[in-house]
């Protein structure tokens, strides 16, 4: 690949940076398994793990992903019981929610980096 000017390397450069974003446990360090996790989308969405009642919070630490990128991580907590706003954005009720893609739940720590 050749390029001409300094505006297609600078371009390139932002394409390739653009999916480095570090995995959301390494940013928010939790040492329990998420009660359930989900996967919206197909090609691209949000990977979205939750702790019901973990410290006296309810969790979601979610991040955007596609098949060529990932976004910095986020995480919302409220009081034990309620939804966040994430979930309630998406209707995220439960694992069983028909925005959860059925056939992937991420696991919280299964990537190498």
């Amino acid at each position: 690949m050749v390029f001409k000017s300094g505006k297609s390397i600078t371009i390139f450069s932002v394409f390739l940076l653009s999916g480095c974003a570090a995995w959301a446990w390494k940013k928010y360090d939790i040492p329990v398994q998420p009660d359930y996790s989900c996967q919206t989308g197909l090609a691209s969405g949000y990977d979205i793990w939750v702790w019901n009642c973990y410290n006296n919070q309810h969790i979601v630490v979610y991040q955007a992903t596609s098949e060529m990128s990932r976004r910095e991580g986020k995480k919302q907590t409220v009081p034990c019981g309620e939804l966040t706003k994430i979930e309630e954005e998406l209707k995220l009720i439960n694992e069983s929610s028909e925005v959860c893609n059925k056939n992937h739940r991420p696991k919280w720590g299964d990537k190498k980096e």
